[in-house]
């Protein structure tokens, strides 16, 4: 077995648990081809059947009305199946399901947190002697499934089992690293599992985990326990169940608040309350017993102003969805209330370091002063989120302002402080010209180039007020978009530019792109962005190497004290979003975090459930708290 590094356990709009060397970007339209992970998750797949625009009519033409006490969760496209370990179902929607009807040992709440979900208590890892990790966990006493067998720790061992069957072993009886050499369970990898060398069941509530190493993202495994009795008795069936969500004995159980009704293909899906459920110990739940809902019903209409339509109609009740500009309609509407959260995964603006401007620190930190978060949040995302994103934008890459670990190492910069720009950049003999425009003796015009995801209006709006920011300070910037995730592609994630930022500059292709503006996933383990930092990185397109923040990061992720990494992850901040730990710094521009849209009819509700703005999240989590009006 390899020594295990920090490579990516992502989430959010379109992150996945995966192994490669960063966290994927996270963009609807981002390319499989943008990291050596996994394909990214694409809010598509399988389209659904077109509803008409007026009447939201189902594909048998039947108007659609909700039944008494269903709940209606209008979305743009169904998934393929419930097999969400499965690399080639690439729909969120299929992950926000599955966290309605099955419970891990740790959930995520609303601040991008772990709690114990299954688990009695947050465990405390033990550190061996020899450098191998005991985790002792503890079911919570009375759990049941949906059809009234105990859930115990069986089930977790069961679901061990199933997760590395096949898998070839190493001699201390972990599994050969991230390969997936012979395993059977379709996973794109298992990074953490790979470290389990030891799985004990000592009561039907109590167990322990022996890792060779620690693994500072151990609350994310076993994030679904899967049901001994009728999952499947291999992972061959396991895989084929999950797709049906059908076993032997007929629809499979559920742990969590919901169990599945229906599934008419191209239309929706019905999910039951599941009144075993043993109750949500969530932070963010209020309702501690079975959902206050009859059912949830999720209804597929993949045009945006029909669903816009049947909301305000009062044929649905609640939206989440990717932020879009046409959503303003509902916010807007005194009849539907916006509940974003902010999200986990964080917009920035990436400097190419080997640029000839950019790779003087003076530039970068010149369009720091230039750049004013404020305006460019509360000009995008900010009246789709109701005012939950902070205005001052995020300061930090490990960790995202509703995070107990957060501190702005940007703050230096808030504001646009043109003054400041212009100092920083005569100490590197820059020059402004007869139009304004700075100039340097050697570089020339300091003019260049930025693109995002062409398409999408908020980025696109983005871009121009930033623009228009440095323009006020001399920096000339020329909007450089391709349309969908062709930016990406063919600038910071193409392969010269990959083999340019790896090489510094000594093969591969610098120029492609100067600076790039998307997302990024991170918390609610932080070190997840790591790779996206590390030398030689396939997930660093900035041409960042050093082998200070390469070795200040395996350090950190081999510490098991959760204050001790919080600190560290922050000192590994400041190699990325500052000059403090040398001149190849502040390459990295957070804005802001990225929320879904949100909200519910609260002229038909008279509360809404918080939907925590992961993957691991959605509106299914809470699904207890929503509430009818009388």
């Amino acid at each position: 077995m390899v020594n295990w590094r920090w490579l990516t356990v992502g989430v959010a709009s379109l992150s996945v648990v995966a192994g490669g060397c960063g966290s994927p970007p996270t963009d609807e339209s981002a390319p499989s081809t943008a990291i050596e992970s996994p394909p990214e998750l694409v809010d598509g797949g399988a389209v659904s059947a077109e509803l008409d625009v007026d009447s939201a009519v189902s594909a048998e033409g039947q108007t659609f009305e909700p039944e008494p006490g269903e709940l209606v969760w209008i979305h743009d496209a169904e998934p393929p199946d419930l097999h969400v370990d499965d690399p080639d179902n690439k729909t969120e929607i299929a992950s926000w399901v599955r966290e309605g009807l099955i419970e891990g040992l740790f959930g995520i709440d609303g601040k991008i947190s772990f709690y114990p979900e299954l688990l009695a208590a947050d465990p405390v890892p033990t550190v061996n002697e020899d450098g191998t990790i005991v985790l002792a966990y503890e079911l919570r006493p009375d759990l049941r499934w949906s059809d009234g067998e105990p859930l115990t720790a069986e089930d977790v061992a069961y679901t061990h089992q199933i997760l590395i069957e096949g898998c070839v072993e190493e001699s201390d009886g972990s599994i050969v690293d991230n390969s997936n050499d012979g395993c059977e369970y379709e996973l794109a990898r298992r990074t953490g599992y790979d470290l389990v060398t030891g799985f004990e069941v000592a009561s039907p509530t109590s167990f322990t985990v022996t890792m060779a190493s620690f693994f500072p993202a151990w609350r994310d495994l076993y994030s679904q326990v899967l049901a001994e009795h009728a999952f499947g008795a291999d992972a061959a069936a396991v895989n084929d169940n999950l797709r049906r969500w059908r076993g032997d004995g007929g629809v499979l159980p559920s742990s969590g608040p919901l169990v599945l009704d229906e599934w008419e293909r191209g239309v929706s899906i019905k999910l039951a309350r599941n009144d075993a459920y043993h109750g949500s110990v969530s932070p963010d739940a209020e309702n501690g017993g079975p959902a206050q809902v009859d059912s949830v019903r999720i209804l597929f209409v993949a045009d945006r102003e029909a669903r816009i339509d049947a909301v305000l109609a009062g044929r649905a009740h609640l939206l989440f969805a990717r932020p879009e500009p046409a959503y303003t309609r509902l916010s807007q509407s005194t009849d539907f209330t916006v509940a974003a959260s902010p999200g986990a995964d964080y917009e920035h603006w990436g400097l190419n370091l080997l640029n000839p401007h950019l790779a003087k620190p003076q530039v970068r930190e010149a369009i720091a002063y230039a750049l004013d978060k404020n305006q460019l949040v509360a000009e995008s995302y900010q009246p789709l989120a109701g005012g939950a994103l902070p205005e001052d934008g995020v300061g930090n890459v490990y960790w995202m302002p509703n995070q107990a670990g957060y501190v702005d190492h940007q703050q230096k910069y808030q504001g646009s402080n043109v003054v400041a720009a212009a100092e920083a950049l005569r100490s590197a003999d820059y020059v402004a010209g007869s139009d304004g425009v700075w100039s340097h003796p050697d570089t020339g015009r300091l003019s260049l180039r930025v693109g995002t995801t062409g398409g999408n209006a908020l980025r696109e709006r983005m871009l121009e007020v930033g623009q228009a920011q440095l323009a006020q300070a001399g920096i000339e910037l020329r909007i450089d978009n391709e349309p969908g995730g062709l930016f990406l592609t063919q600038g910071p994630f193409a392969a010269e530019a990959l083999e340019a930022s790896a090489s510094a500059g000594r093969s591969g292709d610098p120029d492609l792109w100067d600076i790039a503006q998307f997302a990024w996933a991170t918390g609610p383990w932080p070190g997840a962005v790591t790779g996206t930092y590390r030398s030689g990185s396939a997930g660093n397109p900035y041409g960042f190497n050093n082998p200070e923040f390469d070795v200040a990061a395996t350090e950190c992720d081999g510490l098991a004290d959760d204050s001790e990494r919080a600190d560290c992850y922050n000192a590994l901040d400041v190699f990325v979003t500052t000059l403090d730990e040398g001149d190849d710094g502040l390459f990295v521009i957070p804005v802001t975090q990225r929320p879904r849209f949100y909200g519910y009819a609260s002229n038909l509700l008279t509360a809404g459930g918080i939907a925590p703005d992961t993957l691991r999240g959605g509106p299914l989590v809470n699904v207890v708290d929503f509430r009818f009006s009388e």
